[in-house]
């Protein structure tokens, strides 16, 4: 595992599931895959003239499902994500992931990335940590998160998990030869936002 607090807090982690939890995963992936529509179907993020900055399909999984616990992809990430000593012991040291502590809500989606497909710069405000994790990018590159305002580029590689904050502006660059399948965790406070909470 690899923290960092520069340029922008950021956190690493390769081999981030079980070969069984990886199987268990892309089991669902696969079967959800014929399901996938367009960025207007799972919310992408939009220019200011409204058209999209991806042109890769994907779902939303809490639009999919009412109950997580049906879900291996939601149930498993979520599990080994919100492990309370785990982020207690790394807030101690590095202050901004106490945002993962403070926070009580959070979205998924899945994604494919084919050949040539991208996803633009853009900011997810809204979002204190978002949660990146790589399933499938063995041959073929591309696909790598990029953040162009620090000019630092993280590789995209098969069960690979990518933390960092929604703010920080950050793009996927073109897949090349092989598809490039995503799974995303938006890490937020919904209370807070709705003025429900304290």
């Amino acid at each position: 595992m690899n923290i960092s607090d520069t340029p922008f807090p950021h956190i690493i982690i390769d081999d981030y599931f079980s070969d069984e939890e990886l199987e268990l995963i892309m089991r669902e992936f696969n079967f959800l895959l014929p399901k996938f529509g367009d960025p207007s179907s799972y919310g992408g993020a939009e220019n200011d003239d409204g058209t999209y900055l991806s042109d890769s399909t994907g779902l939303s999984l809490d639009d999919v499902y009412n109950n997580r616990n049906v879900s291996d992809i939601l149930s498993i990430s979520s599990k080994r994500l919100f492990t309370l000593p785990f982020w207690e012991s790394i807030a101690k040291d590095h202050e901004f992931w106490e945002q993962v502590l403070r926070s009580d809500s959070d979205h998924t989606k899945i994604r494919k990335y084919a050949p040539g497909e991208d996803y633009l710069s853009h900011q997810d405000c809204w979002v204190n940590v978002l949660v990146s994790w790589t399933l499938q990018e063995d041959t073929g590159g591309g696909g790598d998160l990029y953040f162009e305002q620090h000019d630092l580029y993280i590789k995209s590689k098969t069960n690979r998990c990518v933390m960092f904050p929604g703010w920080v502006k950050h793009m996927v660059t073109p897949v090349v030869e092989t598809d490039r399948f995503a799974l995303t965790k938006f890490v937020h406070c919904a209370t807070k936002m709705t003025g429900t909470g304290d």
